[in-house]
């Protein structure tokens, strides 16, 4: 991938390898050139990774084609000025910021995003900039007329301490465990779609991805959706040919999801402790404990 015309060095491509794979949607860029004030775009955005793509439908060529590998340009016009002011804020000085936005995702929709953005500048006056995405969601025309009352959601979620799951109020007991972890696994991933190879490093995270660790997911998603479907909630889960899950988020009442939406009752109930249960909950420990 080629960067404002100029060849990566082998330390960006370090650095592009290392955002390819991070679970979560990223893009970097190498700010060569700090835009003027009338400026659309940056110069030199250098990789989105899978999760990225996955998440706005476009495969790297197709934003590399229509976008020219820049972010600003998939960012929806009335959001781009307020984008490049915060932009412009961060390549003076290096510090983290919250932003939000709508950009253009496959299919003629767009989607709203909150990333958290870092940068860095080095000694030569340029700028590194990642911005790491916190909350993705769909944003349609039609949120702006008034909400409807929200039914309300069969399955809460408590993930501030300990992991705890109930259907209809009562609490779900799992004579499988793992079962019980690759759920908690999906509801920490907020919808997104997860790998067999992902959730075997993080379940059984001292052990290769095998044949035999991969029987053991397949055994683990085959428990979870007989215990869900004892309660009716077979379509909680969804899964592709190719191994990916993912949980609906719009089925779950979950303590997470109102806490990255911003709501102020939920921010203070949490108290420095995240699926405790789990090891691999510690990145996501790690982050709400930075935003708090």
């Amino acid at each position: 991938m080629s960067m404002a015309g100029k060849q990566i060095l082998s330390d960006e491509k370090t650095i592009v390898n290392l955002f390819r794979n991070m679970p979560v949607a990223v893009h970097a860029r190498h700010i060569v050139q700090l835009p003027d004030s009338g400026a659309q775009c940056l110069d030199g955005d250098i990789a989105f990774n899978d999760a990225f793509c996955q998440m706005s439908g476009y495969t790297p060529r197709e934003i590399e084609t229509l976008f020219g590998n820049c972010l600003g340009r998939m960012v929806l016009e009335e959001d781009r000025a307020q984008l490049m002011q915060e932009i412009h804020a961060l390549c003076a000085y290096p510090h983290e910021e919250t932003v939000a936005f709508s950009v253009t995702v496959k299919g003629g929709r767009r989607m709203r995003v909150v990333e958290r953005m870092r940068s860095i500048r080095q000694a030569d006056g340029s700028v590194w900039l990642y911005g790491v995405v916190m909350d993705a969601r769909d944003a349609r025309e039609d949120e702006k007329q008034p909400a409807a009352p929200q039914e309300q959601k069969r399955v809460t979620v408590q993930t501030f301490g300990y992991l705890n799951i109930l259907i209809d109020g009562e609490p779900v007991v799992f004579e499988h465990e793992k079962a019980k972890e690759l759920l908690a696994l999906l509801i920490d991933r907020q919808g997104k779609f997860v790998s067999s190879g992902e959730i075997i490093s993080c379940l059984w995270e001292d052990e290769p991805v095998g044949e035999n660790t991969q029987s053991r997911c397949r055994k683990a998603a085959y428990h979870l959706r007989r215990i869900l479907a004892a309660y009716g909630l077979e379509d909680l889960l969804e899964s592709t040919p190719k191994g990916y899950r993912r949980v609906r988020t719009e089925m779950i009442d979950c303590d997470l999801y109102h806490y990255l939406d911003g709501e102020e009752a939920y921010i203070k109930r949490f108290r420095g402790a995240y699926m405790s249960d789990y090891s691999w909950a510690e990145q996501t420990l790690t982050m709400l404990t930075y935003e708090e």
